[in-house]
């Protein structure tokens, strides 16, 4: 199967929030990321609130950044991810779940995300860390997973 991220066009089109285009984003990423995805989607935090956020997959990291400002709100090493989880149902849902060492010893990390094109999000995630695990549940259990 042909990568999606071959091509630059494709790339372009991939960065939906426009990121890379960005002068705010000038200084976020290391010289050595290219911005592969990018998407304005809903976090959902460990109490339930609901935060606009843009998340962004490079070759190395997701970042979470703060819409307006382009803040990085968190940068999360690709090889920390441990599984993503997809939500079926009419609304998009996914969690992206994230090893110890990321978070800090004993601890473990679940980001809830809402928004279009989670499979898209998951399948550019996949190209870049092969061997993640992906799992599909009701949206009604999606919504258990992330508060457990």
């Amino acid at each position: 199967a042909r990568s999606v991220l071959t091509s630059d066009v494709l790339r372009r089109a991939l960065d939906h929030a426009k990121v890379a285009t960005d002068k705010r984003a000038g200084s976020i990423f290391m010289s050595d990321e290219t911005v592969l995805y990018s998407r304005q989607m809903i976090k959902v935090n460990k109490r339930g609130r609901r935060q606009e956020r843009i998340f962004v997959c490079t070759n190395r990291a997701v970042y979470n950044l703060e819409p307006r400002s382009l803040g990085v709100r968190r940068r999360i090493g690709l090889h920390t991810l441990d599984s993503v989880t997809l939500g079926k149902g009419a609304r998009p849902q996914m969690l992206l779940h994230v090893r110890e060492e990321h978070v800090g010893e004993g601890e473990s990390e679940t980001y809830c995300l809402l928004g279009e094109d989670a499979e898209e999000f998951t399948n550019v995630i996949t190209q870049c860390v092969p061997d993640l695990a992906i799992s599909h549940v009701a949206v009604e259990d999606l919504t258990r997973l992330a508060q457990g």
